[in-house]
C-alpha cells in the first residue's frame, strides 16, 4: 500500500494539468487533463483525486523541501498548497505558496524553461499566488521578470507581445508602475505600426486588429477619441489591403 501511494503520488502530480480546463469539478489551480461520460450519464475525470489518500500531500512537501530544480520545486509546492483543503484535509500553508513562487520566478529562465510559452506561463502563476497571499514584495519581483520577458519578447519581434498587457497593464492588483504602463502601450502601438506596414513581411492585418483592440479599449475608457479612430482605420486599411491580394470569395 506505501508504494502503490507513492508511485500514485508521483503519477497524480505529473497527470494533473496546470492549463485552465473549462469543467475542472475541483476549482483549483491544477485540474484534469480531460473527461469522459459513460453511458449511465456519469462524468469521470482523468486523471481523477477521488480516494487519494491525505499523505499524498505530505509527500508532495517533502518533494518541494528536498528537490532542487526549480521546475520540480515549483510543481510540487504548488500541488502541496492547491490541494492542501481537498486531498490533504488541512489548511494550506502559505510557505508552500511562497516556495511555489519563488521557484516559478527562478525557473522561468531559458535555462529552464526553453520555450517562452512556459517561461510566461510560470510568472503569471507566480505572479497570482503573489496577489493571493498579497505579498507585494513578491509581486514586485514577478513583474519586474515578467518586464523583462516582455522587453525580450518586443525586441525580438516574437509571439506573446499582449501577454503583458493582458497581465499586468489590465490587473490593478499587479502594482503596475505608470513607467511601465506606458511602456507596454508604446510596445502594442508599436505592433500595430509594424504589422500594419503594406510593404513589410512582417504584415498581418489579424495582429494588426488584435493589438489595436487592446488599445482601443483602453483609449475608449479615457476618452482619446481622435486614437481610437486612428486605431480603427489601421484596422481597416489592413484588411482592405489584404482584400486586394485576395480572391473574389476571400475578399468578400
Amino acid at each position: 500500500e506505501v508504494e502503490n501511494n507513492g508511485a500514485w503520488a508521483e503519477a497524480l502530480a505529473f497527470g494533473l494539468s496546470g492549463k485552465n480546463f473549462d469543467k475542472n469539478p475541483w476549482k483549483t489551480h491544477f485540474g484534469p487533463m480531460g473527461s469522459f461520460v459513460d453511458d449511465e450519464g456519469k462524468t469521470h475525470y482523468f486523471p481523477d483525486i477521488v480516494g487519494t489518500p491525505p499523505v499524498v500531500v505530505d509527500h508532495w512537501v517533502q518533494r518541494a523541501s528536498s528537490l532542487k530544480h526549480p521546475v520540480l520545486v515549483a510543481r510540487y509546492a504548488d500541488l502541496a498548497w492547491d490541494f492542501a483543503e481537498l486531498i490533504g484535509q488541512k489548511k494550506r500553508d502559505p510557505n508552500m505558496a511562497r516556495t511555489a513562487i519563488d521557484a516559478y520566478l527562478k525557473s522561468a529562465t531559458a535555462t529552464f524553461r526553453s520555450e517562452d510559452f512556459y517561461r510566461y506561463d510560470a510568472l503569471e502563476r507566480a505572479l497570482k499566488l503573489a496577489i493571493l497571499l498579497k505579498d507585494n514584495e513578491r509581486i514586485d519581483s514577478v513583474r519586474t521578470e515578467y518586464m523583462r520577458l516582455h522587453r525580450e519578447t518586443i525586441a525580438s519581434g516574437k509571439a506573446f507581445w499582449w501577454r503583458a498587457f493582458d497581465r499586468l497593464l489590465l490587473d490593478k492588483n499587479s502594482r503596475i508602475n505608470d513607467e511601465e504602463r506606458n511602456e507596454i502601450i508604446a510596445n502594442i502601438e508599436t505592433v500595430v505600426k509594424l504589422r500594419a506596414d503594406l510593404t513589410s513581411k512582417a504584415f498581418s492585418p489579424h495582429e494588426v486588429e488584435e493589438a489595436a483592440n487592446r488599445l482601443i479599449k483602453l483609449y475608449a475608457r479615457e476618452h482619446r477619441n481622435e486614437d481610437v479612430k486612428r486605431l480603427n482605420l489601421a484596422v481597416a486599411k489592413a484588411f482592405e489591403h489584404s482584400a486586394s491580394m485576395a480572391s473574389a470569395m476571400l475578399a468578400s
